[in-house]
């Protein structure tokens, strides 16, 4: 929540486009926090998994796993004119504008009502994968929701750790369990 609504609400394409100062502002307030990769994300590095996340953070990445990044994330802006991108932290200063063209950044994320250009990778890698491991996402909307059911339908072996098991995990998923609560470094193995 912020500002009495849900985050959702602000990461819209409608909001961004009619408020760009208030869009920069809950960036700044609540999507640039300084983290820091878990013990978890380090040992999905360690075992070299290739990671698609719906997850904005960019820890995946920061911990050093393959990652396709299914919604974008916090650490760029982008000038729709000429594709020229940006650290994020321009942000602070202000509006972010385009130094080559002068025209107002976007943020490095999917915004509801965008394309997610990166489903057609994710969907190619879901077909060809053997096995695949979802933690903590209830997946419950699309497009994210489509690719365990597309990976399943190629043969995949799915394992689910989370703590709201949806109807579609139930019914896909050879293994459940739930995460257990902040492991240490030393006890996470994959």
């Amino acid at each position: 929540m912020w500002e009495g609504r849900p985050l959702a609400a602000f990461l819209t394409r409608r909001f961004f486009n009619d408020d760009p100062l208030g869009f920069y502002r809950f960036y700044r307030e609540v999507l640039l926090k300084e983290t820091q990769p878990t013990p978890i994300h380090r040992a999905l590095a360690q075992s070299g998994a290739l990671i698609i996340t719906e997850n904005i953070d960019g820890l995946h990445r920061k911990a050093g796993s393959p990652t396709i990044e299914l919604f974008g994330n916090v650490d760029e802006l982008y000038c729709p004119d000429c594709q020229s991108r940006y650290p994020s932290y321009l942000v602070l200063e202000g509006l972010p504008l385009c130094s080559a063209c002068y025209q107002l950044l976007n943020p490095g994320l999917v915004l509801e009502g965008d394309p997610v250009p990166m489903f057609k990778v994710a969907s190619c890698l879901m077909a060809r994968a053997r096995e695949v491991l979802i933690i903590g996402s209830t997946l419950d909307m699309a497009p994210m929701s489509y690719l365990p059911i597309l990976a399943r339908s190629f043969g995949a072996r799915i394992t689910v750790f989370t703590h709201s098991l949806t109807q579609v995990l139930t019914y896909l998923a050879d293994l459940k369990g739930e995460p257990q609560p902040s492991p240490t470094s030393s006890e996470v193995k994959v």
